[in-house]
């Protein structure tokens, strides 16, 4: 089973909701969490409408590392989607390292793309990829 937790339920957050629905062979669970839970409840319900794909939601504080930890530990995802604001980044990072969760980061501008997670040292995480296979 593959369980993927995405966090930030803005445009960017439900347009990603909305391509996991549409991979379900990949993306067997899909967890939205944001601040406000009604904003993952209304991107739940429209991807729900449209792909026949049920999305759990939750809320959380990006900012609260031990809130997402808890969450995360909860969850048990396989990868975690950032999507939230610049400035979580960080605490999205520490919560990832703790729990031992694969983490790709989301942002346009000037950066963007997958983001290789670094221990405390500066070394490559990496996951197990033949989870997702």
């Amino acid at each position: 089973m593959n369980t993927v937790l995405i966090i930030g339920a803005g445009g960017v957050g439900h347009v990603v909701a909305n391509k996991c629905a549409q991979l379900p062979d990949i993306f067997q669970n899909i967890h939205l969490a944001s601040r406000t839970k009604s904003k993952c409840d209304a991107v739940a319900e429209d991807v729900r409408s449209r792909t026949g794909v049920s999305i759990t939601t939750h809320s959380v504080d990006a900012d609260d590392v031990p809130a997402t930890v808890a969450l995360i530990r909860e969850i048990k995802p396989q990868l975690l989607i950032n999507v939230a604001l610049p400035y979580q980044d960080l605490t999205l990072m520490e919560a990832c390292l703790e729990t031992g969760v694969n983490y790709l980061y989301r942002r346009d501008g000037y950066s963007g793309g997958m983001t290789v997670l670094v221990d405390r040292d500066g070394k490559p995480l990496i996951g197990e990829i033949n989870k997702w296979e």
